[in-house]
């Protein structure tokens, strides 16, 4: 599994339960991510995971308002 193909929680223990039972196939990081969404104009925060690339790309991200990693695996 890549952090690409892994699915967004909105609980951090379900992404933690999620992430152990996979075969990793590069190191990912789980992120607590701030997005802001037009609809509404408030920030949601979620748990994705993301590699390096991914992760430091957020900081382009105008929809990201906050994230930070949380822990990794590899």
């Amino acid at each position: 599994m890549t952090a690409f193909q892994a699915p967004i929680f909105q609980s951090l223990e379900l992404a933690r339960k999620w992430v152990n039972l996979q075969s990793l196939d590069e190191e990912v990081m789980l992120c607590k991510v701030g997005r802001i969404y037009k609809s509404d104009d408030t920030v949601s925060f979620r748990y994705e995971f993301h590699n390096h690339h991914s992760a430091y790309s957020m900081n382009n991200d105008i929809t990201v308002v906050k994230w930070e990693v949380i822990e990794g695996w590899h």
